[in-house]
């Protein structure tokens, strides 16, 4: 369908399945994109279209994304495993238009998990 190349405008290093929603797939990449934190894109059945709808930054929003997408009433959800507000991943959401939001961030320690790995 898409061979990754890296790069600002394309990811690298797809670990996760695909989640259809509409007429689109959806997928993430654990590197690649603008800030090379990895990527989150959507690509048309037949393998045309592939589009870039968010570069992570490894900041507040997480870095790259190991664990698929879940799609809830036309929104997608996941997870990253690193980045966040203390460095131990994040739970966020993304319309398909492109609007990012993360939901979480975790603190790791006692009280809270760190890296996850599933949406």
């Amino acid at each position: 369908m898409h061979s990754f190349v890296g790069g600002a405008t394309d990811g690298s290093t797809p670990i996760s399945g695909l989640v259809r929603l509409g007429n689109l797939y959806y997928g993430t990449s654990g590197g690649g994109g603008a800030y090379r934190m990895g990527t989150i894109f959507s690509i048309s059945p037949d393998g045309s279209g592939f589009a870039l709808l968010y570069s992570f930054q490894g900041k507040e929003d997480g870095r790259g994304s190991a664990a698929g997408l879940t799609a809830v009433s036309g929104t997608l959800y996941g997870t990253t495993a690193d980045g966040g507000k203390k460095g131990h991943g994040t739970v966020f959401s993304i319309t398909t238009g492109g609007t990012f939001t993360t939901l979480y961030s975790f603190g790791g320690g006692a009280s809270d998990s760190a890296k996850p790995m599933a949406a």
